[in-house]
């Protein structure tokens, strides 16, 4: 996977299970990587037929149509064992007493054997970890009225975050462009406190992405560490590669396509900094 996929994979890994990534081929954040792609398409309203004609759930898996069916069976696999493996792993490091400190190590060491929701309570941190790497649409389990629309329970709900994101009332004419001016006051010298922030990509009220802080705060702390010691440019200079660098994939998730640009050290002392950063693994 791609440095920053890494990254960010590493930091979520170790925060909640204390899982220290040490390369690209990490058996946890290809298996993440995995699950999160099959969540993506299954949870992308108009990948199947059966999304349109829900009866057909019940046609048996070998029949031709049915390859919903034949998909969803690997795909679980992926989706079970990325929040029980890593689970798993604590569970393991605190028996052989070398548990690095994470939620996960936290939080099994607060359960008690001998308390009769222990079973309950194990799930809902198995549940609430796994949910720090992914987010999915939700389902209403009572009927509900939104703006004179009725919703029978059982609907499954997505937010429209891109349009929330994209809301020309709110971000002006024009807000694909990157224009950070847009989030400061009107003279430019202070970050307006009315603006959004573009939170609403991290979920809604109590099912809100319990990773967002760390989703935050790890995106800022790439971008200035890049930017402390690297200039970024196009890959040829005044030019972008054609009009790819604005481009993104549709669906459930959303990832930029892949362009070209040019990362190079600031000047001698950056690249000495990042050598010897390198060299220690800081």
């Amino acid at each position: 996977c791609s440095h920053e996929t890494r990254l960010a994979g590493a930091f979520i890994l170790d925060i909640a299970y204390g899982l220290d990534v040490k390369n690209k081929d990490d058996v946890y954040i290809d298996q993440a990587e995995r699950a999160m792609a099959a969540m993506a398409i299954g949870g992308t309203a108009s990948s199947y037929l059966v999304d349109f004609i829900p009866s057909l759930k019940y046609l048996p898996s070998w029949l031709p149509g049915a390859q919903f069916k034949r998909d969803a069976k690997t795909w679980k696999q992926d989706a079970s064992a990325m929040p029980r493996d890593c689970l798993q792993f604590v569970e393991d490091a605190l028996k052989k007493g070398d548990a690095r400190p994470c939620a996960g190590t936290i939080l099994l060491e607060e359960l008690d054997e001998h308390d009769g929701k222990h079973d309950e309570k194990k799930r809902a941190i198995h549940d609430v970890l796994g949910s720090m790497y992914a987010a999915v649409p939700h389902q209403l389990i009572q009927d509900d009225v939104y703006n004179g629309y009725h919703i029978p329970a059982g609907s499954t709900v997505i937010a429209n975050v891109w349009a929330v994101a994209h809301d020309p009332a709110v971000y002006g004419p024009n807000p694909g462009k990157f224009d950070p001016s847009r989030f400061m006051n009107a003279s430019q010298t202070e970050i307006n406190p009315d603006m959004p922030m573009g939170y609403e990509t991290f979920g809604y009220g109590r099912r809100v992405c319990p990773g967002l802080h760390i989703g935050v705060e790890s995106v800022w702390l790439m971008i200035v560490s890049v930017l402390a010691v690297f200039d970024v440019k196009s890959a040829v200079d005044g030019e972008l590669e054609g009009n790819q660098f604005w481009k993104y994939t549709s669906g459930l998730l959303s990832h930029p396509y892949p362009f070209k640009l040019r990362i190079v050290p600031r000047n001698p002392d950056a690249e000495a900094m990042i050598r010897n950063g390198v060299v220690t693994g800081v």
